[in-house]
This record gives C-alpha cells, sequence and structure tokens, in this order.
C-alpha cells in the first residue's frame, strides 16, 4: 500500500522567464497531482500531496517534457512537508 505524504521541492536551473511555472503547473493538472506552485525569486517551489512512486514519475515527467527554453538541467531538492493538501482539486498556482 502506498502511503500519502507531502513534500516540499524546490527546482532550480533556468526556470525564471521560460514558462516553467505554467509548464509545471500544466504537467500536474495532467497527472491529477495535488498541491501548488510558487515562484521564489531564481526558483520554484512545489508543494505536492500524493504518494512517492506518483510524486517521482511527477518529477521524472518534469524533467523528460520541460520547455526547450529551459536549456539547462534542473536540480531538485526534496523534503518531508508537514501539511496535507489532499482537499485540493486542482494544481495551483501563484506567484
Amino acid at each position: 500500500m502506498n502511503t500519502i505524504t507531502t513534500e516540499q521541492i524546490k527546482i532550480w536551473g533556468i526556470v525564471q522567464g521560460v514558462g516553467f511555472r505554467p509548464f509545471v503547473a500544466k504537467v500536474a493538472q495532467r497527472l491529477s497531482m495535488k498541491g501548488e506552485v510558487l515562484n521564489l525569486g531564481g526558483l520554484v517551489q512545489l508543494i505536492l500531496t500524493d504518494t512517492k512512486p506518483r510524486i517521482d514519475a511527477f518529477l521524472d515527467t518534469l524533467k523528460k517534457e520541460k520547455p526547450d527554453r529551459q536549456k539547462s538541467s534542473i536540480s531538485v531538492a526534496r523534503k518531508f512537508h508537514p501539511g496535507n493538501l489532499q482537499g485540493l482539486r486542482f494544481f495551483k498556482a501563484r506567484m
């Protein structure tokens, strides 16, 4: 049985001015992820609630399908987040 968890994920690389945050939100909606994405000056922060395998698959999809303008690799730092975004029905993008 896969346990639901909430993770805070920070992504950096060339993520500003290339449409990366809207791209992340679209992928999240397509994969029915729950959470939010925020621009934090030079990096993008995600807070996701799902199973670890689904969060892993989401991050793999981001790396494989990143926008052409986002040339450099993306670096990811993950940590447990004490919240639970289980009740959200959609992936919310905030600036």
